[in-house]
């Protein structure tokens, strides 16, 4: 037997235990159902045009009814943060859908993006929802 033979017939075994182990870890309903994930980028200021701008994704494995994501640019207040301003956007028969939110200027202190989103299926219900919160900027 070649050393190539070898290094590929090894490579498979360990695939397999890879694969068993995880499927000891993740219930199967799960991996039926799909998967689901938020992404939220760190606000950044544009210093042409003069707007903070924030920007988020929601996606999912599989393709659902609809898609929503709501986005939002939120500035610290004291210990709290506070939305400032907030977009939504919806997609019909989609695995992901994306969209951006800007407040003109760039105003002291501290921001960051806040990312929901749900995945609809053909019942109504809601099947998946994810949320992520960006590293903070300041102006």
């Amino acid at each position: 037997m070649s050393t190539t033979t070898r290094t590929g017939t090894a490579r498979r075994w360990f695939a397999l235990c890879v694969v068993l182990a995880l499927g000891a870890v993740i219930p199967i309903v799960a991996v039926a159902h799909g998967t689901s994930g938020a992404v939220a980028k760190k606000p950044n200021f544009n210093s042409g045009t003069q707007r903070l701008s924030g920007g988020g994704g929601f996606g999912t494995s599989r393709k659902h009814s609809e898609l929503h994501i709501r986005v939002c640019l939120e500035k610290l207040y004291g210990e709290r943060y506070f939305a400032v301003r907030c977009k939504n956007k919806s997609r019909s028969t989609a695995r992901a859908v994306t969209t951006r939110v800007s407040v003109p200027g760039c105003v002291d202190g501290v921001w960051r993006t806040v990312v929901f989103g749900e995945a609809i299926g053909r019942d109504g219900t809601v099947k998946h929802q994810a949320s992520k919160v960006s590293a903070t900027f300041r102006c």
